[in-house]
């Protein structure tokens, strides 16, 4: 599954397995401020959503950075959201 590592350990001789889950982070660079109401919404549920300041590669200005932090499965969920919200 997506998001989730197994981690195999030995404790006292006795091997034992450990999932952890790893969050989705990625950023997103806009043309436009989060007014949304699909992100305000995000943002209200706790959500990790903080603007960045951050050099982006081959010198693309940064104007309204984004950094999201989310599991899999609310990325699987909100993916159309956020790929509109890239275009504005």
């Amino acid at each position: 599954m997506k998001g989730f590592f197994k981690i195999w350990a030995i404790v006292d001789q006795n091997l034992h397995s450990i999932q952890i889950e790893i969050p989705r982070i990625f950023y997103v660079n806009s043309k436009i401020s989060v007014v949304n109401e699909n992100f305000a919404s995000l943002e209200k549920k706790g959500k990790d959503l903080n603007r960045v300041y951050k050099t982006l590669p081959r010198s693309h200005p940064c104007l309204f950075l984004y950094k999201f932090e989310m599991n899999e499965r609310e990325y699987i969920e909100k993916f159309k959201v956020i790929f509109f919200f890239n275009f504005f």
